[in-house]
């Protein structure tokens, strides 16, 4: 039986080929646990069509900012934000965004009435949350924060906190089945990213080669939102 009320979630973060998928897909992450648990959640932000069918292909709405919601404009985004929550009111908003700081978080909380759960590991500006999710190894979580965060703000941190995809657990539970894994190199993975706009993949690969001097089989995973994915693809077929 579904429970009577079901919490609605919003989650604020941006993707596109040249910032990249990591906001969004580390979210993405959170959101299925959340749905799992019975939240109703969607996302919005500033996105990319492939961000957007990502999200589709996984089940969850996004709801496009107006496009007159200047980016890097905290006051702005804050209203635009607000004007989507009173399109669809939610009980909580999730916000991965290094732009936005203190001032967003308390003005969304103000004027929704939503709590404000932020996913952050610089610790770089002034943080205004209900719950920080900072799921990075460090010595102490509170030294790290005690400078931009209310010392009476609940942290969830380390890498029990880890936003990983439930495959992830699935393989874990998996392996602890199998025989161990040998301690000979057979290949190499490389995945640096979704979209990998500065062409690291290229650049690891050359590493490996010409530095480490791997020659062993190298799996280089990418995604076609990578602008330069015709020329890795010419380069890994060539190497």
């Amino acid at each position: 039986m579904k429970p009577a009320f079901l919490p609605r979630v919003l989650v604020r973060a941006d993707a596109t080929a040249a910032l990249g998928w990591g906001h969004v897909r580390r979210c993405l992450s959170l959101a299925q646990s959340l749905r799992a648990a019975g939240a109703d959640v969607r996302f919005t932000g500033r996105a990319d069509s492939a961000t957007t069918r990502l999200l589709a292909a996984e089940g969850f709405a996004w709801l496009p900012l107006p496009t007159d919601a200047a980016a890097g404009d905290q006051a702005a985004d804050a209203q635009a934000t607000l004007a989507m929550l009173r399109q669809w009111p939610a009980t909580a908003v999730v916000v991965d965004h290094y732009d936005l700081a203190a001032p967003w978080h308390e003005a969304v909380r103000h004027d929704s009435g939503a709590a404000i759960v932020v996913i952050d590991d610089l610790a770089d500006r002034p943080l205004a949350p209900d719950l920080l999710v900072d799921h990075n190894p460090a010595a102490d979580h509170a030294a790290k924060y005690r400078a931009v965060l209310g010392a009476d703000v609940p942290l969830c941190t380390g890498p029990r906190h880890a936003l990983l995809d439930p495959l992830y657990a699935a393989r874990a539970a998996a392996a602890r089945t199998q025989p161990a894994a040998s301690a000979e190199v057979r290949r190499v993975g490389l995945f640096l990213g979704g979209t990998d706009p500065h062409a690291h993949s290229a650049w690891a690969l050359q590493v490996l080669r010409r530095h480490v001097g791997w020659h062993g089989e190298v799996l280089v995973a990418s995604t076609t939102a990578n602008p330069g994915w015709r020329a890795l693809q010419t380069r890994v077929l060539a190497d």
